[in-house]
């Protein structure tokens, strides 16, 4: 089987950061990881068994995980740069080229060597 974990963020965007800094450290055996700056670039990894995704998520304390996609805030699209994630995911469902998605959504403000910790515990599942 092969396994992703996609982080995503922008280094220019102080919200971003917790993300950034696991894309530089986070190296897991038997594990596919990198940095993703596109949420659309998620089409370009349909050949994997399952995709973790690591994003800052806004208003959390401690890491949360998503594992049912409809549970994602649904939006309106007035422009391109109203797409977010759930967008490009709910896509690749409905199209049938998801075959699994894990969402760890990390707190803005955390301590990295922990968040590490706790996503090896849970992608190791």
């Amino acid at each position: 089987m092969k396994y992703l974990i996609l982080t995503f963020g922008n280094e220019f965007h102080k919200e971003n950061n917790p993300a950034i800094k696991l894309s530089e450290e986070l190296e897991i055996e038997g594990f596919d990881s990198m940095r993703c700056y596109d949420p659309g670039d998620l089409f370009k990894f349909q050949n994997y068994e399952t995709i973790y995704i690591v994003e800052v998520v806004k208003d959390i304390e401690k890491v949360e995980v998503i594992k049912d996609i409809e549970t994602l805030k649904k939006q309106r699209v007035y422009s391109m740069h109203d797409i977010n994630i759930d967008f490009f995911v709910k896509s690749l469902k409905e199209l049938g080229e998801l075959k699994e998605l894990v969402i760890i959504g990390i707190p803005l403000e955390c301590d990295i060597e922990e968040i590490k910790k706790e996503i090896v515990e849970i992608v190791k599942r």
